[in-house]
């Protein structure tokens, strides 16, 4: 992983960031200046000066390069710590004749678009699995599985994400006019409602993108595998170098969420979450029967344990 100050993105938002609050800086004295030369008189019908007016609109605007900085930064932050542990995770690139390039190229995507830190094994041989079956509904995913998993796998991260932003916009406001705090309210609500439209926005159009990706290259097969002590999602991809990628959680460290059409599982190892999405109707009874079957059996065993 490159130093945070020998990346051009990372460069670019700090200097964004410093930019944005110089000008505010400057802005201030601006209107300072005019003031001392023409104070605005107490009546509250009185025009504001359009100094004050630019200064108020980069205030209000301020919020945005920083929340990009500080987001910046601290992901970066959060994945170098990550990436100094020398522990297993569960995200696996297995290599075809024990080419590692293409799978180090797939690997620093991953970790680049979704944080996700994968290793990367040389041996495609697997152990043998107690169950297998094919998922091939995953090949092209419904938005409304994508949606479910997305919100299961990260929804409260989100939600706390949300929450901290309104009460930073609901102070930020309250402290520029204490005596309105109804009106802070109101403004702290109109900026978060913007901000998560933006999101929602921002997710239909990436899962646009992965749609027509996906179309255009569709991995050649995915499927479940049962082990003893975990569950593994394994995708085949189109590529030469790479055999596949398993996605992997411990039956001791899982959860999961059924619906009527999904069974969604998930664990975390290293700060990572997995998630593995199966579909009901493509799956065969005996391997969702089993799966629950060890799921429970780890509980128990792991209730049993902390009892001693």
């Amino acid at each position: 992983m490159k130093p945070y100050w020998k990346s051009k993105s990372h460069i670019a938002i700090f200097i964004t960031f410093v930019a944005w609050h110089f000008l505010m800086l400057v802005s201030f004295i601006v209107d300072m200046v005019f003031y001392l030369k023409d104070p605005t008189p107490v009546d509250p019908n009185a025009p504001s000066r359009i100094t004050t007016v630019v200064f108020v609109i980069l205030i209000l605007l301020s919020f945005i390069p920083d929340f990009v900085f500080f987001f910046d930064l601290f992901k970066y932050i959060r994945i170098k710590r990550r990436l100094s542990y020398s522990a297993d995770n569960n995200v696996e690139i297995v290599t075809n004749n024990n080419n590692k390039e293409e799978a180090e190229k797939e690997a620093k995507k991953l970790l680049r678009r979704n944080e996700i830190i994968a290793d990367i094994k040389e041996s495609g041989d697997s152990i043998d699995a107690l169950y297998e079956f094919k998922n091939e509904g995953m090949k092209m995913p419904s938005g409304k599985l994508v949606l479910a998993t997305t919100f299961y796998a990260a929804g409260i991260p989100l939600l706390v994400i949300f929450l901290l932003t309104y009460v930073f916009l609901f102070l930020f406001n309250y402290f520029l006019d204490i005596k309105h705090p109804l009106q802070s309210f109101i403004n702290a609500s109109a900026i978060e409602m913007g901000i998560i439209l933006l999101f929602i926005i921002f997710f239909i159009i990436f899962f646009i993108i992965q749609m027509v990706k996906n179309k255009k290259n569709p991995p050649k097969e995915v499927g479940i595998r049962i082990y003893n002590d975990y569950l593994e999602q394994y995708v085949i991809p189109n590529k030469e170098n790479i055999k596949e990628t398993r996605y992997k959680v411990a039956f001791n460290n899982m959860k999961r969420l059924q619906t009527k059409k999904y069974y969604l599982i998930k664990g975390k190892v290293n700060n990572q979450i997995a998630v593995i999405s199966i579909i009901k109707n493509e799956s065969p009874e005996a391997s969702l029967i089993l799966i629950e079957d060890k799921y429970l059996k780890a509980k128990e065993a792991k209730k049993a344990k902390k009892a001693k």
